[in-house]
């Protein structure tokens, strides 16, 4: 079984890095990913984007106080009116050969602050939860973006 990982790529530099580390990144963010499409070899899975038409407003409207309910509420749309409507297997397999026989690394442009809680691990519990043996992890991020790739994970 192919590794699937979750991992922030807020700029063009992490995908780069996540590159040297031997990872295929594919894109799975709504807003733009700075220098994207100009990474080489980079891929995007749009279907498993949130849209920006619901997402902008979620966002904004975002504070600590509302931040479980909010986060409640994203999980539950994001569930229900995207994953609801695919296969899980189907969706490893089309990831799979998205990496060119890669492991696959989900990049978004969630805060790093807030990776804990992004829609990329909300897709990686589905595919665990649905695919026996398949764990999917949060990619160890960098300290600073310059890391040699002798230094990957």
């Amino acid at each position: 079984m192919v590794q699937i990982y979750t991992g922030y790529a807020g700029d063009f530099a992490l995908l780069n890095y996540y590159q040297s580390c031997g990872l295929q990144p594919v894109i799975i963010s709504g807003g733009r990913i700075i220098g994207y499409p100009h990474i080489k070899d980079s891929k995007y899975c749009k279907k498993l984007a949130p849209t920006l038409k619901w997402w902008w407003p979620w966002h904004k409207s975002l504070t600590e106080n509302n931040k479980k309910s909010a986060q409640k509420w994203y999980t539950q749309y994001y569930t229900n009116n995207i994953l609801k409507t695919l296969s899980p297997y189907t969706t490893y397999n089309e990831l799979i050969k998205l990496g060119d026989g890669k492991p696959v690394i989900l990049c978004c442009a969630g805060e790093r602050e807030e990776y804990l809680f992004c829609h990329r691990h909300i897709l990686g519990n589905w595919l665990e939860s649905n695919i026996s043996n398949l764990s999917v992890i949060e990619y160890p991020h960098p300290a600073q973006y310059l890391l040699l790739p002798q230094n990957c994970k």
